[in-house]
């Protein structure tokens, strides 16, 4: 779980840091949505 965090949380940061499209973005956050509804 912890480990599965760390990355969320590096992923997240790399994703709000470099200039990706908003389509990314948006995935990578509906992706994360659905993991914690999973957890």
């Amino acid at each position: 779980r912890l480990e599965i965090g760390l990355e969320l949380f590096w992923s997240m940061s790399a994703i709000w840091i470099l200039p990706l499209p908003r389509v990314a973005r948006t995935l990578v956050l509906e992706l994360c949505l659905l993991l914690g509804n999973q957890g």
